[in-house]
């Protein structure tokens, strides 16, 4: 078990080493991709919390735990699952006693990389983020002061609470650094688009090709999706129809907040469809005419979102690219986190 953890811990950077760029003598006027190239390390983990192979061991059978929920009816993976690049397929998250939420569920791959956490970024620590779904008597109601004593009542989770924290009573903060452990393992595997970076110049088609050079010119999707994640972590109003003001609740004062919600990743999103942060566009070709349509206008639209022509062939093309962004072995069950070391980063010593 403790070779494993190892592996969890190091795994991440001997994958990534193996990427090296050098792009094919033959090619003419390569593009510039080495802001795309994924880091050499593993997300980092604050001071507070320190994985080891215990907490790690932990977390994961936390995440898969219904008893996190007042009902014992949901655990974590109920909304965030692992053949869905953690999350589902459900416009708006699920609630214990068929309660719908505003927002969909976001995904939790590379999570770990965040400032800040929650699709309005109210959270300020991945720890914190799990308080607000499991106290929340829309989503998993659970009593934060209950929860302890209910791990509590079983003997297997005081010896895995005494192994990861030594001896002393059970927390709720122990849950969270707990589940903060395992999640930062939820990392990204290999793309197309990666090996593409690599300097393999087949991997992506002509068409994805053509796609990729739409996305950082002419659609100026890369002004926001940006870098290895393809998400700046900030945020704005892109002109989706809802009445939730997003990051406006967090910063009433601030106009340009009102409606904003972060920039999504688009690695695998393929995977997880519907889109947006309520659900709103079932498909990625009406994400495309979306906001090459400019969206609603209202006074908080970002200056970024304009209408724009596509022809049918370049939003094609672009879809292709979006396509390309897929894991070429997506994790599609709990047991590949702990057992597929091909596609899993670890999280890294504070």
């Amino acid at each position: 078990m403790k070779d494993r953890f190892k592996h969890l811990l190091t795994c991440a950077l001997v994958g990534f080493a193996s990427f090296i760029f050098v792009w094919p003598s033959h090619s003419i006027a390569a593009p510039d991709l080495t802001e795309f190239a994924k880091p050499q390390t593993p997300p980092p983990s604050p001071k507070f919390n320190p994985p080891s192979q215990a907490k790690f061991e932990l977390g994961e059978t936390l995440f898969f735990e219904n008893r996190l929920s007042g009902g014992n009816t949901m655990s974590c993976a109920s909304c965030h699952m692992p053949q869905y690049a953690w999350t589902d397929l459900e416009p708006l998250s699920p609630g214990e006693d068929g309660k719908r939420q505003t927002r969909r569920t976001p995904p939790l791959q590379d999570v770990g990389w965040n400032s800040l956490f929650g699709r309005d970024g109210r959270f300020e620590s991945l720890e914190g983020f799990f308080l607000g779904p499991i106290a929340n008597e829309n989503e998993m109601n659970q009593n934060l002061d209950h929860l302890p004593s209910e791990l509590s009542n079983d003997p297997t989770y005081r010896l895995k609470f005494a192994t990861a924290f030594g001896e002393g009573p059970i927390k709720i903060d122990k849950v969270t650094q707990s589940l903060g452990v395992y999640v930062r393992t939820l990392t990204l595997g290999i793309s197309p688009f990666d090996r593409w970076v690599a300097g393999d110049a087949d991997a992506l088609s002509a068409s994805a090709k053509s796609g990729y050079e739409t996305f950082s010119g002419k659609a100026g999707c890369s002004q926001n999706h940006s870098g290895w994640r393809f998400s700046d972590q900030k945020f704005y109003d892109v002109g989706i129809e809802s009445a939730d003001i997003g990051r406006g609740r967090i910063k009433p004062k601030d106009a340009a907040m009102q409606h904003a919600f972060v920039t999504p990743s688009l690695r695998n999103v393929t995977a997880r469809s519907p889109y947006m942060h309520n659900g709103y566009i079932q498909t990625l070709d009406a994400v495309v005419d979306h906001h090459a349509s400019g969206g609603i206008p209202r006074p908080s639209l970002s200056n970024q979102v304009q209408p724009l022509a596509l022809s049918d062939q370049e939003k094609v093309n672009l879809i292709e690219f979006l396509k390309s962004l897929t894991d070429d072995k997506r994790i599609t069950n709990r047991h590949q986190v702990s057992d597929d070391t091909q596609i899993l980063d670890k999280v890294s010593q504070p």
